[in-house]
């Protein structure tokens, strides 16, 4: 690991820093002997989303407020999240409920990734 990890991931004194055995990456975690682990999105189109969106969920009004037009790029998390694709990153919008697993899946014809 180099010193910006322990920096960000070490205790409070510098001098002593605790080790641990991941680093984090924008949405994503990853070991030290490099694979990446942990989230899995399916990656789709902000008019793809406004299909599988439910009234009890974010509305397309709610959408574009966020930023999320036709052609924006979107994913969505196993645990529902819905995050927009930025210029720098990614940013969580929003979230979906109940079976949405099966809406996306169907909606995108994509596995988690």
């Amino acid at each position: 690991m180099n010193r910006r990890s322990f920096e960000l991931f070490g205790s409070a004194r510098r001098s002593s820093p605790v080790k641990r055995w991941w680093t984090r990456f924008p949405g994503r975690f990853a070991r030290n002997d490099g694979k990446i682990r942990g989230m899995k999105f399916i990656e789709m189109t902000g008019k793809s989303l406004a299909t599988i969106v439910k009234d009890d969920e974010l509305h397309v009004n709610d959408l574009a407020g966020a930023g999320v037009l036709q052609d924006t790029v979107v994913r969505v998390n196993q645990q529902g999240d819905i995050e927009v694709r930025l210029r720098e990153g990614w940013d969580v919008i929003g979230g979906l409920l109940g079976n949405f697993e099966e809406r996306v899946r169907k909606e995108t014809g994509l596995d988690w990734a």
